[in-house]
Parts: structure tokens; C-alpha cells; sequence
């Protein structure tokens, strides 16, 4: 029987590498407060096409670039303790700088195409220094008390807030959205470093988790998320108008409540709950938030949470 040839060897080995390397790629619940942005601009009349779908695309290469970008830099990363597919040997440096070169390219180009307001490509630029002085650039936010404000804005809410600034429309609901997404999401990068905090000690990384030690992080990640779920509740009640009491209402605040009470109970029990639980229940309420201001009937709605629930990703 032949031998598979070398070269087909080296290619899927490649292919391996750059799947690692890039993570999450295309990033999709790294980009879900997109659904419910979106949403709110089309029924305002300032979103008229769904090729207006594709302002999305340059944040999903600025995340391809950040995350390749902190794979290059950090290699202290013990290989039996974390997946850098760079120091476990799955890709070379010099292919990681072309991935590095092309996401950046692609993320540039493509919003530079899109976007035409002089204060979305400034904020873009600050937000794209963000993407790589998280883990380089002599900055190196990672390893400072800022890293969970400064990930939790580059990864989660920093596309819909620049696709805001195209559009100028901040009011009461869109600020509810994107602050309080901003607040929940440092919870979750808090977690990452509680979560990475044995590995980042062993590699001499001096992340958050590591600065302020494990208790503190913890109480400080249930602060963050309560504070982020109060601003996603007044997205709510702005968006209704006030507290009317109405089953749709009551449901979407009902998903605010629980996610409250997963975080809670994830951070106080020991492994009863596992602690991404509660970002992936936020995540939820953006879908079903999405496809009420869109008026989509319930069963839609449903169908659209259930299909995010059940993919292998989620």
C-alpha cells in the first residue's frame, strides 16, 4: 500500500497548525453582539441591506491577527500546558508572520472599503493598537490590571461599538448594550486568567489572576458581571419603554436573571456549574433580544437559540 507522501504530510500538519493558530476563526460567538446591534440599526431604517453584513468582516481578521499576534508573543507558554501551536512545533514562526501580514492586510482593506466615517477609521486604528499592544508592541497589556478591560473590548464589544460610531447612533438602548456587554465580557476575561493561572505562574506571566491573586479576581469577576447585567436590563427597559409587563419582556429579563445566578453559583460552588456557563447564556439573550426587536414570532426565535446551543462550538 503507498505511504502518504511527504509533502501531503506536511500540508495537513500545516493545516493543523493554522487551525490552532487562529483560534476560534471565524469567531462567531466572539461577534454576537453583533445580532442584536444590527438588529436595532435595521429597524431604525439605518441598516437597509444584508450585504451591510459584511462591516462585520474586518473585526473577524483584527481577532485572526490578535490572536496569531499572542501566539507569536508568547512564547514562554509551557507546551504541555497550553495549546500555542508555535511552541509545540505545529507551525513556524516564519509561516505565523505571513498569517500575521495577511489578517492584517485583509482586516485594513476590508475596513477601509466599508467603513467611510473619519471617527469610525480613528477609533478603528486605536482599536486595532488594542488588538496587537495586548500582547506586544513593548506594551504588553496583558500582563498589567488593565488586561481584562483591554481583551474584553478588543475580543467582544469593540466591533459593534466602532459599527455604532459608523452610524452615530448611541441612545439609551445601544449604550445599555455595548457598556453592559463590556462589563460582563471583563468578567469572562477575568475568568481567563483564573483559569490560566497556574500555567501563567509556571511561564512567569504576570496576568491579572497572578497580580491580584485568585479571591480577589473571583469577587471582582461577580462585580463585573452583576454591574455589566444591570446596564443589559436598562438596554431593556429603554428599548420597552419601561418595566411593562409583558411575556417578551419578562422572558429576556428572565435570561438576564438566570446568567446573573450561573455566575454566582459557578464562582461559589466548586465545579457544580461550569463557569462559562453564564457568557454562554448572555450570548443566548442576545439572539433572542435580536430577534425581538426584529418582531420575528417566538418559535423563529426559538429555533434560532436552539440551533446556537446544539453547534459543537457553542
Amino acid at each position: 500500500m503507498p505511504t502518504m507522501s511527504v509533502p501531503k504530510t506536511q500540508s495537513i500538519a500545516f493545516s493543523i497548525g493554522l487551525r490552532r493558530l487562529l483560534r476560534h476563526f471565524p469567531y462567531t460567538e466572539m461577534l454576537a453582539l453583533f445580532l442584536p446591534i444590527y438588529a436595532y440599526l435595521y429597524v431604525q431604517g439605518r441598516i437597509k441591506s444584508p450585504f451591510t453584513l459584511l462591516l462585520m468582516l474586518p473585526f473577524i481578521f483584527a481577532d485572526a491577527a490578535g490572536f496569531v499576534y499572542n501566539n507569536i508573543s508568547d512564547i514562554k507558554d509551557d507546551p504541555y500546558m497550553k495549546a500555542n501551536p508555535l511552541v509545540r512545533g505545529e507551525i513556524s514562526l516564519a509561516r505565523a508572520r505571513i498569517v500575521l501580514g495577511i489578517s492584517l492586510a485583509l482586516s485594513i482593506i476590508s475596513f477601509l472599503l466599508l467603513y467611510k466615517t473619519s471617527v469610525a477609521r480613528l477609533v478603528y486604528f486605536a482599536y486595532l493598537f488594542l488588538c496587537l499592544a495586548y500582547s506586544g508592541l513593548g506594551v504588553r497589556f496583558k500582563e498589567t490590571l488593565a488586561g481584562p478591560l483591554v481583551a474584553a473590548f478588543i475580543i467582544w464589544v469593540g466591533g459593534p461599538f466602532i459599527l455604532l460610531t459608523e452610524f452615530n447612533n448611541f441612545d439609551p438602548v445601544t449604550i445599555g448594550l455595548v457598556l453592559g456587554s463590556w462589563l460582563v465580557f471583563i468578567g469572562r476575561e477575568i475568568l481567563h486568567t483564573i483559569s490560566d493561572y497556574e500555567s501563567d505562574m509556571h511561564s512567569g506571566y504576570r496576568t491579572f489572576a497572578v497580580r491580584v491573586g485568585l479571591r480577589i479576581s473571583g469577587w471582582l469577576q461577580n462585580i463585573a458581571f452583576i454591574a455589566g447585567a444591570m446596564f443589559l436590563t436598562g438596554s431593556l427597559y429603554a428599548y420597552f419603554g419601561g418595566w411593562s409587563i409583558n411575556t417578551i419582556n419578562v422572558l429576556l429579563s428572565t435570561m438576564v436573571v438566570l446568567s446573573v445566578a450561573a455566575q454566582l453559583v459557578a464562582s461559589l460552588s466548586n465545579h457544580l456549574l461550569d463557569p462559562r456557563a453564564a457568557y454562554f447564556l448572555i450570548r443566548v439573550f442576545y439572539i433572542a433580544y435580536a430577534g425581538v426587536i426584529l418582531q420575528f414570532p417566538p418559535l423563529v426565535v426559538l429555533m434560532f437559540v436552539w440551533a446556537f446551543c446544539t453547534t459543537k462550538r457553542s
